[in-house]
């Protein structure tokens, strides 16, 4: 039974080991990049912003925009749920 939680207990720290790893290593992702991600043209990138069913670029300043890796891929998460 003690042997059991700790295994239980690693997988928790492992999980939330991952977790904290993925939130340090949030890329900021290009266009190009998102396109080939999401599998969608720019058209649909931005038709899909604009309904407000794919997440919202962030702006680092006069004509350039990235996205948040997390944010393209808890969109992909989502599609996965809803399918």
């Amino acid at each position: 039974m003690k042997l059991q939680n700790t295994f239980s207990q690693i997988n928790e720290q492992r999980e939330a080991a991952n977790q904290t790893a993925q939130q340090l290593t949030d890329f900021l992702l290009r266009r190009k990049e998102v396109e080939k991600i999401a599998g969608i043209s720019r058209a649909s990138i931005y038709r899909l912003i604009k309904s407000g069913k794919f997440p919202a670029p962030v702006s680092l300043g006069t004509g350039s925009v990235r996205w948040k890796q997390s944010d393209v891929i808890a969109w992909q998460s989502s599609l996965i749920k809803t399918a």
